[in-house]
């Protein structure tokens, strides 16, 4: 699950590769050194998206329900 988890943008993905880090060093030190490093490329492009993806939808209103637009000026903002 985590290495699903961390190569799938989503909020506060840092925590969770922590998680997963600290997930593998429990298990076995040195298998968890080689995982860090195969799937830090996958995770930091994952991160490089999801801040993306943050910075275009930061000022939308997602709890507003899914409608067909009117032309209200509170939508054109959306």
């Amino acid at each position: 699950v985590y290495q699903r988890g961390v190569i799938n943008p989503m909020i506060n993905m840092e925590q969770l590769w922590k998680d997963y880090m600290a997930f593998e060093q429990n298990i076995n030190p040195i298998i968890a050194e080689k995982m860090a490093i195969e799937r830090s490329r996958d995770y930091m492009n994952a991160r490089r998206v999801a801040k993306e993806l943050e910075a275009v939808t930061r000022g939308l209103n997602r709890g507003a329900p899914s409608v067909p637009p009117t032309g209200h000026p509170e939508e054109i903002r959306q």
